[in-house]
């Protein structure tokens, strides 16, 4: 298998290159390099093959999303040209380069394609993951300001944790991959998702971040309640001891007396961020949902300090209205659809229909409640490729 993954990457080291460069974003400006994905396409790619009507979706958001954007900057920061270019390609681009991907890598029963998904949440969290332990080695632990320094800008100015926390959340949910009882080939790729799991927990307990521990209990509990009539007699025994355990552990954590939990104890009793109020995110969404009545083509651009909905769909609609919240949504239903389909399919092995699950959680948790567009757009880039290499391999599949 290793010699599988190394051969594709052997006959498409022009693409990683330009991929590694866009996820780990030197100085700011890894998008600009992303930009030679699209001529790289045309001449690897029949992109007829890739207009299903996810890419009819992801084109009509586009469209509709650039030109109803606020033209005005009175309220709304004005945007530019490549930003634009990007809002306007990107999500075809992605797609497609995941449609790609995985009609270059079928293997049955999914290792190839998890092992190449592996890759890429590697590229995209690494630089994140040096940054915050550089930052408690030279800091501690315990840090009253979230917010922290990236390794890959050349000035030493702080990025916001929820930003940093969507790069290293992405390995979380397959701790509940721990719960499993998996196939011997995939035992390697379990350990080490397990370990990558536990690491991301660390930094996210250093962020502050409240999704991350959510998305954390998730997984666990999902794939227990998803996979465990799948498995044998005595690993249902052992899921299950787990399972219990683990939910001692949590109702045993003093969240109180604990120093390193400070910073999520203060949050928890915030006011205006508790977690009564989904950190303060209800009141926001309410906001949002009122303005798209109210303002169907967009609230930013007539609204002074508008605040974003900290919701992916509904920050759309903030910017640019219902149109393009509308096809963004039918879209990332019908990936919804495809990944469960997925997530139920017996000729998969167990362990790649928990791996798609667990991306899942992630993606939808941080979606849920963060202004991703607008915050870090290449989380949305690997949703977009990866759901052309959902699509793919749920196609593939058919042909069983």
């Amino acid at each position: 298998m290793k010699s599988q993954l190394l051969k594709q990457l052997r006959k498409d080291l022009v693409l990683w290159v330009i991929l590694s460069v866009y996820f780990i974003n030197p100085l700011g400006y890894g998008h600009y390099f992303a930009f030679l994905l699209i001529p790289l396409l045309l001449l690897k790619y029949n992109w007829a093959k890739g207009l299903d009507s996810n890419f009819v979706l992801l084109f009509l958001f586009s469209i509709t999303y650039v030109l109803f954007l606020p033209s005005s900057t009175s309220f709304y920061r004005g945007i530019g040209i490549m930003e634009k270019a990007m809002y306007l390609f990107f999500p075809c681009m992605m797609y497609l380069l995941g449609r790609y991907m995985q009609s270059r890598s079928y293997v049955p029963r999914g290792q190839l394609f998890y092992q190449v998904i592996i890759l890429i949440l590697f590229l995209y969290s690494i630089v994140a993951f040096l940054s915050i332990f550089k930052h408690i080695a030279e800091n501690g632990f315990i840090y009253l300001n979230r917010n922290i320094p990236m390794l890959n800008f050349g000035k030493a100015h702080d990025i916001s944790a929820t930003v940093i926390n969507s790069l290293v959340a992405v390995f979380i949910p397959f701790i509940g991959l721990l719960v499993l009882h998996v196939d011997k080939q995939d035992i390697r790729a379990k350990k080490l998702l397990i370990v990558l799991s536990l690491i991301s927990l660390v930094c996210a307990i250093r962020l502050g971040s409240r999704t991350s521990l959510v998305v954390f209990v998730a997984s666990i509990i999902l794939n227990y309640l998803f996979f465990i009539s799948k498995i044998k007699l005595k690993y249902k025994i052992i899921a299950t001891l787990l399972i219990l355990v683990f939910i001692q552990v949590l109702l045993s954590i003093s969240f109180l007396d604990s120093d390193v939990f400070s910073v999520y104890w203060d949050r928890m009793e915030s006011k205006d961020y508790g977690s009564d109020s989904a950190g303060g995110r209800t009141d926001l969404w309410l906001q949002g949902l009122e303005n798209l009545w109210k303002y169907p083509m967009g609230a930013a651009a007539y609204i002074s300090g508008l605040r974003f909905s900290h919701n992916f769909w509904l920050d759309i609609g903030r910017v640019s209205g219902v149109i393009p919240m509308f096809f963004m949504l039918w879209f990332s239903i019908r990936n919804l659809y495809i990944s469960a389909k997925l997530v139920f399919n017996r000729y998969l092995s167990i362990f790649t229909r928990s791996f798609i699950l667990s991306i899942n959680i992630v993606f939808w948790a941080i979606m849920g409640v963060e202004p991703i567009l607008e915050g870090n757009f290449s989380f949305l880039s690997l949703y977009f490729m990866f759901s052309g290499m959902f699509y793919v391999l749920y196609k593939q599949l058919k042909r069983c």
